[in-house]
């Protein structure tokens, strides 16, 4: 006979999966003082955008890394599309 086992996380029906947005928050809390942390393309440099400006962190990048931090407000600011690393602002 067999039998199907689910885990706590599918069972639970009031389980909500985290956005992209709150993994990178999450993951942005847990970088120390002092560490240089290494970027990957796409998700993974909205974690630059949480890390607290107090907080010394260095971003380091194989591909580059185009403006750094959040989005400047003054150059229109607003949420930048992760995926699109590969377009050049004026």
């Amino acid at each position: 006979m067999n039998t199907i086992v689910k885990d706590n996380v599918t069972a639970n029906p009031a389980y909500q999966p985290l956005s992209r947005r709150q993994i990178a928050e999450r993951l942005a809390r847990d970088i120390p003082e002092g560490w240089y942390v290494n970027l990957g393309i796409g998700a993974p440099l909205q974690v630059a955008d949480y890390v607290p400006a107090e907080r010394e962190v260095i971003f380091q990048s194989e591909n580059g890394i185009l403006g750094m931090g959040p989005a400047d407000p003054a150059r229109g600011g607003g949420p930048v599309d992760p995926e699109g690393f590969s377009q050049v602002s004026s």
